[in-house]
């Protein structure tokens, strides 16, 4: 290998079928290796360095343990530290990976996003969260473990949990069906959520400025001072009993296109508004 990596060659394959190269490869102990991955990881901060916007991930279709996440972690917190500059860090990994790096203080204070991709709930309540650093890929997991896909709900309980356990953090959901329940991870309060194009600008911007509130089958997001939106379902409703006066302006909009369906009508303060369509309700001043 040109770069020196210290591989074995030719590569072990078990069974002329499977490579287990993942020991070799997220191995920082070795110190061409290490150098490698420690200059890899420098180059791609050094990259973004005045891109404020940018994220960074550890990789894609990333399985690997524990130690490789701190290790990276680790070298960005010394890059932040030499360049006297923040990077906004996702932490995208196995379950196993992602709570035990929450659960370290050092970590857990570089992480700004957690990004739920490589386990979920599926919709019989049942978890697919294979452990890191077993070499194999998502895809692989999932043929073996055959998981059931993920429902409006689980996806909402998922997003919910880690938004209520890390509130100064955002949370992204990228797993089971996750174009489709976007609105499931929205409705909890995740970040970067695959919305209907048509949703008015004012909704997205109200929407940034409001909590979520779930209970007893209401998906509701609020802001008093802003409005609400309320997704459909068979219990929803908004109970405005407790403002004393006003009202605010209401719109349906098209669960898929985000498109305003029918006219603005108007609802007052002080009243319980039962919402029986099948479309999202949005309330604002």
């Amino acid at each position: 290998n040109v770069n020196e990596t210290g591989f074995p060659e030719p590569t072990p394959y078990a069974g002329n079928k499977r490579v287990f190269m993942a020991e070799h490869f997220y191995d920082v102990d070795h110190p061409q290796r290490r150098e490698l991955h420690r200059n890899y990881i420098r180059k791609c901060l050094d990259n973004f360095a005045d891109k404020g916007s940018v994220i960074h991930f550890i990789s894609e279709e990333f399985t690997g343990p524990y130690h490789f996440v701190a290790f990276w972690l680790d070298e960005i917190i010394a890059w932040e530290k030499e360049n006297n500059n923040q990077v906004l860090v996702a932490l995208s990994c196995t379950k196993d990976v992602q709570d035990s790096i929450l659960d370290n203080p050092r970590y857990a204070e570089v992480i700004d996003a957690i990004d739920i991709k490589y386990w979920y709930m599926d919709g019989n309540g049942k978890s697919f969260a294979p452990d890191g650093g077993l070499n194999l890929s998502p895809r692989q997991f999932e043929r073996i473990m055959k998981p059931a896909p993920a429902s409006w709900e689980s996806v909402y309980d998922m997003v919910s949990e880690y938004r209520s356990a890390y509130p100064d953090k955002a949370v992204v959901y990228s797993a089971s069906r996750y174009p489709e329940l976007a609105w499931g991870a929205f409705m909890a309060g995740a970040s970067i959520c695959n919305l209907p194009a048509g949703l008015p600008e004012k909704f997205l911007q109200d929407a940034t400025k409001m909590s979520p509130i779930g209970q007893n089958g209401i998906y509701m997001m609020s802001n008093p001072d802003l409005g609400y939106i309320l997704y459909p379902s068979e219990k929803a409703e908004i109970d405005l009993r407790s403002l004393k006066s006003g009202e605010y302006k209401a719109q349906y909009l098209d669960v898929k296109t985000g498109e305003p369906v029918g006219k603005v009508f108007r609802i007052k303060a002080g009243e319980v508004f039962r919402h029986t369509k099948e479309y999202v309700l949005w309330l604002y001043r």
